[in-house]
């Protein structure tokens, strides 16, 4: 099975009635409103867990940050994930630093 966590995680937006949530559920306080990679890692290390608790063989799709644009600092040591990333022509022309490096980076992971 396929599962993609959260599609495009982004900053919390002027008009969302909703506040950030801290893995322990209280909330981060109204002027923090960036979700950085590694807020977003916490986050997705604890989607993973409770889907491969479900399904161990799952592939995770997981999304970067900044509407999923930004996999600056993703790889992450996780077997069976997909670092999955949307190119939107307005968020600039940083595309081979945002997204183009990754490949080099190296897990460790076999295979």
């Amino acid at each position: 099975m396929l599962y993609d966590i959260f599609t495009e995680p982004h900053d919390r937006l002027d008009d969302d009635p909703f506040p950030l949530n801290k893995e322990d559920g209280s909330t981060y306080p109204d002027d923090q409103r960036a979700v950085t990679m590694k807020k977003w890692q916490r986050w997705a290390r604890k989607l993973t867990s409770v889907i491969r608790s479900e399904n161990p063989d799952a592939i995770i799709f997981v999304s970067g940050i900044n509407w999923a644009y930004d996999l600056r600092g993703m790889p992450m040591d996780l077997a069976n994930i997909v670092c999955s990333s949307h190119v939107y022509p307005s968020k600039g022309n940083d595309w081979p630093d945002a997204f183009g490096n990754l490949s080099r980076y190296r897990t460790g992971l076999p295979g």
